[in-house]
């Protein structure tokens, strides 16, 4: 119980234990009285002398004993009139359903109720507080803890004392189960006694409560606030008004989307102050995770947290450790989606209360229709707006008729300029008649078709047709008009958007034209140019004769050789896959009977949007630009031959050379020989005929004189050396010439296998004169299959770099006698041949790499260099191998110039399904060429 408790029941079982102290007295004087009788009566002997005086006093004590018998007999009558008084007044006490409690003078309790004894008992009071007489109640107010008991003994004393006639009291008297507020008043008796009324007013306590917190409700509702205003202004009362010490609110978190944070939290009590911290401490978590599993959002919801029970909800656990014992949580939902849930707190086991339930039902019905309102009417008004500003943003001209005189109502700027109209007001004060002409463009009046769309745009809703109005100053245009009908409110009406035709005649008339010119260039352009589905059948062809125009419809296929389809269907799909353009050359026929001829194709997709619909093909007629570039190759190379003419004659003159001289003494010492031959026959001779002895010692003289200028020790020595110089010679100048004759060897019409690494040495050869003065060449040539290509353009192109490498190499030297290094390697790399030719010349500089492919572009001295040898390397290994040519270059260290080439040929690479390089000048590698590199 608590200290008021203690102090209203204490007071009602003290009584005035004095008056039990008397009875007892009086009951001991008559027991005397009574046994002296006795004695007199039954003349017990007593000793002689002693009679007198035992008479006078048995006399004396009937006579006391009748006194007291009278006296004890009125009291006990009175005593037990009272009794009866007081019985019946205990009765009617005991009747009322308030507590009463009556004391004394000195504040001590004299009767109690059956209301008090009740409570006390409900309670769990002890026996002699459940009795309530002879209590203290000032002594039992005086010792609580509570301050506003102190005040109410205060003021109970000054009643007691006569110094005021009555004092009221309200306060506090929680229950573990229950929140209860009650009223005391104190009175004064006329004996000097003082009555306490003890009165309930709980129910009225909370119904006051609960009605302040709906009318703070409804007010903030009424004055639109929003719902996180509304739930936490209702929050804090209900907290203060109905005693639930912590309130929190949870609104939609930004962080975690779908998820609930608390944003606000109140404690009444200093002491929840931590509960309130571990609230804001929560972090984000689900509308379901604040309500027991399976409770509806939007009812509220009770939690008993006492700590031998574990709760439903796993959020409620967090208050258990402060001492909170019970929680309410509701939810204000709108659409679905939850907007707000509202947490109360109470450190008692608070029973169920209906009305209380009622109230927070309400209030979230109360706040869910508002903002359910609050959005409808947030939603029309944004509506509103929309259709305001769509209808004045509008680029067309728009305007609004209504039934049964159709005159206008409404115009938005468009319109206003459109017509030409100062103002709306300007605008709707004039008819419609104003705004077209007398009679339409097909002669028909625009009264009478006017009329007829009115009346179709009305009975099926819409109505679009070409139409020719006029501005309010008469002058006419063509215009595209759509009719609408509106039904709003019961009501229907037109809306007309009428858009200016004139810059969209304008625009389709300069679209013809510009088609005609681009139909005429296009049938005049020297290139076949035709489109196709994806299928590859013929939509458009540029050709304007029957011939060509009859070919749309069949497949593009018939301009190239049957062998050659699965080639071109392989890239003609990929194109279609890809959406990246090939080009290729391929032979086909123009017409039946004619010999074939050279084009160059280029397949490109067709789009349609992002959609590739088909391919477009363009295909022009190079055969006299091969014709004339396989002159220009020839004149090159025979130009090339002339260049290396004079180095070629050097080079087979210097084996020439020392084959004469070895020749020559080869000669001078057979007539030697000879000589000596002849003088020893002449000796044999002699003596064989038996000449005499001074003839033959004349021969013999004339023997060893020849033998003497012969110098056979000499002639035996060089001799053999002579013919090992000749052959020698031979041997390089034979090397030279199958050089030059493999170099000069005509150019193959188809492409065959060849065996590069043979070639390259062969143009090494005949390039010694080009760069052995500056110069010193190493090679590395791995073993290489048979590589399929035109063995002879290869032969013009390795030529073109070992020359370029041999110059630039010069322009490093100069006259200085040092020497650089030409590298050149060889390798096979997966299904392509590598050619690398490396130099330590003077390089280049990045701006120029993106131009050494151009023709005509040469970085060498005027009259040194014609720009034609890159260009045409890269032709021959780009266009005409299918390979790639990629060059690298540091200035003032060298430069290197890689060639892959695919081993199976251009065509095979094609059949295989592979992409040929691009037909574009080949982009510069990053600068990596080193003396390194070339060494």
């Amino acid at each position: 119980m608590s200290d008021a408790d203690v102090g209203g029941v204490a007071l009602m079982s003290r009584m005035a234990w004095w008056r039990l102290g008397a009875l007892l007295v009086l009951t001991a004087a008559l027991v005397l009285g009574l046994w002296e009788l006795a004695l007199w009566a039954l003349d017990v002997h007593v000793p002689e002398g002693s009679a007198w005086l035992l008479r006078s006093r048995a006399l004396v004590t009937a006579a006391a004993l009748a006194a007291v018998a009278g006296l004890y007999v009125g009291r006990v009558g009175r005593a037990y009139g009272s009794l009866l008084a007081v019985r019946r007044m205990e009765a009617q006490l005991d009747c009322a359903p308030v507590t009463v409690v009556r004391l004394d003078a000195s504040g001590r309790i004299t009767h109690v109720n059956e209301a008090w004894r009740r409570f006390a008992r409900d309670n769990g009071a002890d026996a002699p507080t459940i009795a309530g007489v002879g209590l203290g109640y000032l002594e039992v107010l005086a010792s609580a803890r509570a301050p506003e008991l102190q005040e109410v003994a205060a003021d109970l004393a000054d009643v007691l004392a006569g110094r005021r006639p009555n004092a009221r009291w309200e306060y506090a008297c929680h229950a573990p189960t229950a929140v209860r507020w009650f009223t005391a008043e104190a009175r004064g008796l006329d004996d000097g006694a003082t009555v306490i009324v003890h009165t309930d007013v709980t129910e009225a306590q909370l119904a006051s409560g609960r009605e302040r917190a709906h009318a703070t409700l409804a007010q903030v509702v009424v004055l639109g606030a929003s719902v996180p205003e509304a739930a936490a202004a209702f929050a804090q009362k209900v907290s203060a008004e109905l005693e639930w010490p912590l309130a929190a609110l949870w609104l939609p978190s930004a962080a975690a989307p779908g998820a609930l944070a608390c944003a606000e939290a109140w404690a009444i009590d200093p002491a929840l102050a931590p509960a309130k911290d571990a609230l804001m401490a929560a972090g984000a978590l689900a509308a379901s995770a604040l309500f027991a599993a399976g409770a509806a959002p939007s009812a509220p919801e009770w939690l008993d947290l006492d700590a031998d029970e574990a709760s439903p909800c796993a959020h409620a656990d967090r208050a258990a450790p402060f001492g909170l014992r019970t929680r309410v949580a509701f939810a204000v939902e709108a659409d679905g989606e939850v907007l707000a849930v509202v947490e109360l707190y109470c450190p008692v086991r608070r029973r169920f209360d209906l009305a209380f339930n009622g109230l927070v039902m309400n209030a979230a019905q109360q706040l869910s229709v508002g903002e359910g309102r609050r959005r409808a009417e947030a939603a029309a008004a944004l509506a509103a707006r929309r259709h305001s500003t769509l209808f004045q943003s509008s680029r067309d001209a728009l305007m609004t008729l209504t039934p049964p005189t159709w005159t206008f109502t409404r115009a938005n700027d468009a319109c206003l300029k459109l017509f030409g109209a100062k103002g709306e007001a300007d605008f709707v004060a004039r008819g419609p008649w104003e705004l077209s002409p007398e009679l339409q463009a097909d002669g028909r009046p625009s009264g009478e078709g006017a009329k007829a769309n009115i009346e179709t745009a009305m009975r099926e809703g819409s109505c679009s047709f070409p139409w020719t109005h006029q501005t309010l100053d008469g002058r006419p245009f063509p215009a595209s008009v759509l009719l609408s009908r509106i039904d709003l409110d019961g009501e229907s009406f037109l809306q007309a958007t009428v858009r200016d035709e004139s810059a969209l005649a304008k625009a389709r008339a300069d679209e013809q034209a510009a088609r005609s010119r681009l139909d005429s260039i296009v049938s005049c352009a020297p290139v076949v140019l035709l489109t196709t589905d994806r299928e590859g059948t013929v939509t458009f062809i540029n050709q304007r004769d029957a011939a060509a125009q009859a070919l749309v419809g069949a497949t593009w296929l018939n301009f190239v050789p049957g062998a050659e389809h699965d080639q071109h269907r392989a890239r003609f799909a990929r194109v279609l896959q890809s959406g990246v353009s090939e080009t290729y050359e391929a032979r086909g026929r123009v017409a039946e009977g004619e010999p074939p001829r050279d084009f160059s194709v280029h397949l490109g997709p067709l789009r349609q949007g992002d959609t590739i619909v088909g391919v477009v093909v363009a295909a022009l007629d190079v055969t006299e630009l091969r014709r004339t570039q396989a002159e220009v190759t020839a004149g090159q190379r025979l130009s090339a031959m002339g260049t290396l003419a004079a180095g070629v004659a050097h080079e087979i003159n210097t084996p020439v050379q020392f084959v004469s001289d070895s020749m020559n003494f080869l000669s001078d010492a057979c007539r030697d020989l000879f000589g000596v031959v002849f003088a020893e026959r002449e000796v044999g001779r002699l003596a064989a005929a038996g000449v005499g002895a001074d003839d033959l010692e004349r021969a013999l003289a004339a023997a060893r004189e020849a033998e003497a200028e012969a110098d056979l020790d000499y002639l035996q020595d060089q001799m053999p050396k002579a013919f090992e110089r000749c052959s020698d010679g031979l041997a390089r100048i034979a090397t030279i010439v199958r050089s030059m004759k493999e170099f000069a060897h005509p150019a193959q019409k188809e492409m065959a296998p060849a065996d590069l690494n043979r070639a390259i040495m062969s143009t090494l050869t005949i390039a010694t004169n080009e760069y052995k003065y500056v110069a010193d060449l190493e090679t590395d040539l791995q073993p290489l299959p048979p590589v399929t290509c035109f063995i002879s353009d290869l032969n013009q192109v390795v030529l073109n770099l070992v020359v370029n490498a041999a110059h630039a190499i010069g322009d490093v030297v100069g006259s200085t006698g040092a020497r650089g290094r030409i590298r050149v390697a060889t390798r096979h790399e997966g299904d392509e041949a590598v050619v690398e030719l490396c130099d330590t010349g003077t390089g280049m500089p990045p701006e120029l790499l993106g131009r050494i492919f151009e023709p005509f572009f040469t970085t060498k001295a005027v009259g040194k260099g014609t720009g034609q040898g890159l260009a045409l390397a890269w032709a021959v290994v780009q266009e005409k191998h299918g390979g790639t040519l990629r060059v690298a270059s540091v200035v003032g260290e060298g430069t290197t110039f890689t060639i892959r080439l695919p081993v199976a040929g251009k065509k095979e690479r094609a059949a295989a399904g592979i992409a040929p390089p691009s037909s574009a000048p080949p982009a510069t590698e990053p600068a990596r060429a080193s003396r390194t590199q070339a060494a």
